[in-house]
């Protein structure tokens, strides 16, 4: 008896050491998984900060030739860089004009084909008897 109740103790025993065995291993792989989950967000937040560095520098860089654009329009600087508005803006107007005649000319155009009657009933009838 003695050693049917040492044998029961013995797998009791063991049952309790498995129990905590399995116990002890979730809890290593719940701790890895928790690591593992972590290090992607740390990746992923490292990915946003560059991606946002880069978004930042390309602004400033856009500002930057921005105003350097507005600095030489105010200096004076024509829009083709030789200092002369007086000549930019005959240019202009003479591109001014061409369009107005350009549009002009198309809407003499659509005038006229609004103005030619479409009547093609008479083309085909039969001639009346009179």
């Amino acid at each position: 008896m003695k050693t049917d109740a040492l044998k029961a103790q013995a797998e009791g025993a063991e049952e309790v050491d498995q129990d905590e065995y399995i116990n002890k291993v979730k809890q290593s792989l719940n701790a890895k998984k928790e690591i593992d989950d972590q290090i992607a967000l740390d990746r992923l937040k490292q990915k946003r900060l560059k991606r946002k560095r880069q978004r930042d520098e390309i602004n400033k860089q856009k500002k930057l030739s921005r105003l350097e654009a507005n600095e030489e329009f105010e200096e004076g600087e024509g829009e083709d860089g030789d200092n002369n508005d007086e000549e930019d803006g005959k240019e202009d107007l003479e591109e001014q004009e061409h369009r107005r005649d350009l549009n002009k000319k198309k809407f003499k155009r659509s005038k006229k084909i609004e103005e030619e009657p479409e009547d093609h009933s008479d083309d085909e009838s039969e001639p009346e008897d009179l």
